[in-house]
């Protein structure tokens, strides 16, 4: 959903809610039972944005604000040593992610635009995979990047970024 406000301004939210779960399972020895949750799918998820348009030294440029915040996933193996017999099983659920990312750039012609972004201002090294039980599982990190972009016009109607 976005909402502008006015032409210089731009709102921005978008998410999802799922619940989910096993309603019959058609196996000997499944990893679940019915009842279960699905695995390595977030609970939710959801984004919320502000942009400023504007000139600057009458080239088109932007300040971009996103805040994202990704619900918990889980993991679980009822049968680790597998059958006949279930063994002690376990279940693990990944740290709730919460991003904060800034982006501006400037459209320097029509060829060449220039960018600077940084993710993760918040900082937030989670766990972003409930997986640390079976094998390493990933950080968020800090992240400042520049971007430049070109683009070389092979169609008036199309770009291709080199």
């Amino acid at each position: 959903m976005t909402w502008h406000p006015n032409d210089s301004w731009r709102l921005s939210f978008n998410g999802d809610y799922l619940r989910t779960k096993f309603t019959s399972i058609n196996g000997v020895a499944a990893s679940y039972a019915v009842g279960d949750g699905i695995d390595l799918v977030p609970k939710y998820t959801f984004t919320v944005s502000v942009q400023r348009d504007f000139n600057w030294s009458g080239m088109p440029s932007f300040v971009r604000l996103d805040y994202a915040q990704q619900g918990p996933e889980t993991y679980r193996n009822r049968y680790i040593n597998g059958p006949p017999d279930p063994s002690l099983w376990y279940f693990a659920e990944s740290d709730i992610i919460r991003m904060l990312n800034f982006r501006t750039g400037l459209r320097w012609n029509r060829n060449l635009s220039v960018g600077l972004f940084a993710q993760n201002l918040l900082n937030d090294r989670k766990f972003t995979s409930p997986l640390s039980l079976e094998a390493d599982s990933p950080r968020s990190v800090r992240e400042l990047t520049e971007s430049n972009s070109a683009w070389i016009l092979t169609e008036p109607a199309h770009a291709a970024r080199s």
